[in-house]
């Protein structure tokens, strides 16, 4: 037996024995029902509908912030006013990075990346929709590394470091994640930096968990904010010498076949002795992936003195300890400098510690392009 709906209205026919028929004009159509029998019996029944025009409608309107970040959830709101329908309002969001739709009224999503993305809001009730659609713009992390920090032992009470970090906008909290990265692994914490706030982390490195060593500290922040550094040691009766290192971004570190400088060293006489300086030389790998470096070492005049290619991995911090002297055998420059060549990789940063033999007080000298 076989089933034939014409609905009348010049749409494809239905076949089955019980069908349902959404009309898209108003109007009156002649339906007709036939049936046949494998032997070739039929029947027919006919009659008609009046199509009305629907009275349902759907009003809406939709609240997306047009800024938001990687680090926080970003409220979609909607709302919807529904007129003569049957039923209730349904929501679909679009949040336009390619993820699974939203289906509540109000929504909030967290974008993985940066970038300009398109939204949009369907509400339907019945055969009625209302459609809001707009852009949103997320900005990725600011990621900021400190090239070193410390809590190790030294000169009397040994070195340990500071964290500053200055949030200048009004409007928001800073929110900040700190990633220390040791030769023994990750250690991370978090902060939140109020509005036009300054917050300073005495003794980072032992507030993360780091109870001996050194390493490099990477910050994110969905806000801007300005960090600073101080690594320093403690003298007998509360007294310190140190030195800073400023926060740097991504974009300030040197590329694979680019140069970088470290002028003004000097390595000459002994420990203890006034009027005399040893250098070390520390390098921080802020990319993604292993970076290969040279560093070439030169004295005053130009020479060539030394010359030491190395792989570094993405994150960890190395340090040369006085090279002129353990790589090159010079102890007798009283003026020189370095250059580091990137070979492959990127966002490396190089920097060096002039010390002087007397004191043992450290001036921080950060690379020149």
């Amino acid at each position: 037996m076989s089933w034939d709906w014409d609905f009348g209205d010049g749409s494809a026919h239905g076949t089955t024995q019980n069908v349902s028929h959404t009309y898209a004009a108003a109007g009156t159509c002649t339906w007709r029902l036939t049936v046949s029998t494998a032997s070739g019996a039929s029947c027919s029944k006919t009659g008609s509908i009046t199509i009305g025009t629907s009275t349902c409608t759907v009003s809406c309107t939709a609240g997306v912030p047009g800024f938001s970040t990687t680090l926080i959830t970003t409220p979609l709101c909607g709302s919807a006013v529904v007129g003569g329908c049957a039923g209730s309002a349904s929501y679909d969001w679009d949040f336009g990075d390619g993820t699974p739709h939203g289906t509540r009224r109000d929504e909030v999503h967290t974008y993985a990346e940066g970038g300009t993305y398109t939204w949009r809001m369907t509400v339907t009730a019945e055969t009625a929709t209302c459609v809001r659609s707009g852009a949103v713009v997320i900005a990725g992390p600011m990621r900021v590394w400190v090239p070193v920090i410390s809590r190790a032992s030294g000169h009397v009470g040994g070195w340990r470091s500071d964290l500053g970090m200055l949030n200048r906008k009004s409007s928001a909290e800073a929110k900040v994640t700190l990633v220390a990265r040791t030769s023994s692994g990750t250690l991370t914490g978090s902060i939140t930096v109020p509005r036009n706030g300054q917050e300073i982390l005495r003794d980072v490195a032992l507030l993360l968990g780091l109870t001996s060593g050194p390493g490099a500290l990477e910050l994110s922040s969905d806000q801007p904010v300005i960090v600073t550094s101080r690594t320093y040691n403690l003298q007998e009766g509360g007294r310190t010498f140190g030195q800073g290192y400023d926060g740097m971004l991504l974009e300030d570190g040197v590329a694979a076949g680019q140069t970088a400088y470290l002028p003004q060293l000097t390595q000459n006489g002994t420990p203890g002795q006034v009027v005399t300086y040893r250098t070390n030389i520390g390098i921080t790998n802020m990319g993604s992936t292993t970076a290969g470096i040279t560093l070439d070492l030169y004295d005053g005049a130009g020479g060539l003195v030394w010359s030491n290619p190395r792989d570094i991995g993405a994150g960890p911090w190395y340090q040369y300890n006085e090279p002129y002297r353990s790589g090159a055998g010079r102890n007798d420059l009283a003026r020189g400098y370095a250059r580091i060549t990137v070979n492959s990789g990127s966002s490396v940063v190089a920097y060096a510690s002039v010390i002087g033999n007397a004191s043992s007080d450290p001036t921080t000298i950060m690379m020149r392009r």
